[in-house]
């Protein structure tokens, strides 16, 4: 499937390191070239969910490939088709010996590919993704599709701008390096008193005294 460009909105959230769960959208009119189908009205939407392949070694890489499966609501529509009709290949649909016909508008699709997100920066990127869409419902392949997509992406949200580990909307501390215990916020000297806390920031010492040295006036 081919669409004009500004076709595609995807919305998408992080679940884990691992799991993107992301809502797809596509609209534009769409000719069938494999029987010769003019150009209808065509929009395809619905859930899916992503693999994200970079968990295993850096969710955070510029190189984000991930595995994705859907499930859509589709609408295309084959009504007006004249029956029987040959496609491309030459098999034969509908008629006395035809192999079944897609005479819906409204198709349920599922969806399986692969893609990858190239981030040049922590927010923006470019995406590509390719899908093949078929319809379990129907008694045809033919309204079943390849459909390829070139995105531009901005991520929002979930940000860690001193790289601790903990993202920013749960960083006490969101420009400082810290520590979990903490919730983002440092301990320098490394005595288990966070720096806000401490007397003696730079000296290490015990937390009933502060996180100060005991005196020593001997």
């Amino acid at each position: 499937v081919i669409t004009p460009p500004l076709s595609k909105l995807t919305v998408a959230r992080n679940l884990n390191k691992f799991l993107v769960l992301d809502w797809q959208t596509s609209v534009g009119n769409v000719s069938n070239k494999r029987i010769n189908m003019d150009k209808e009205f065509f929009l395809m939407t619905g859930l899916g969910l992503q693999f994200k392949v970079n968990g295993f070694w850096n969710e955070e890489s510029w190189f984000d490939p991930y595995v994705r499966v859907g499930a859509n609501y589709l609408r295309h529509d084959y009504t007006n088709l004249s029956f029987p009709l040959t496609d491309v290949h030459g098999t034969v649909y509908g008629g006395y010996s035809g192999v079944g016909t897609p005479r819906k508008a409204d198709h349920f699709t599922a969806s399986g590919g692969l893609g990858s997100n190239f981030w040049f920066t922590k927010n923006f990127g470019i995406g590509v993704q390719q899908d093949y869409v078929v319809t379990p419902f129907e008694k045809t392949t033919i309204s079943d599709f390849w459909q390829s997509s070139a995105t531009l992406n901005f991520r929002f949200g979930n940000t860690d701008r001193d790289k601790d580990g903990i993202k920013d909307k749960d960083d006490a501390c969101p420009d400082v390096f810290g520590l979990a215990q903490f919730n983002g916020c440092p301990d320098t000297d490394g005595d288990g008193v966070q720096d806000s806390e401490d007397n003696c920031p730079e000296v290490a010492g015990p937390v009933e005294n502060q996180g100060c040295p005991w005196s020593d006036t001997d």
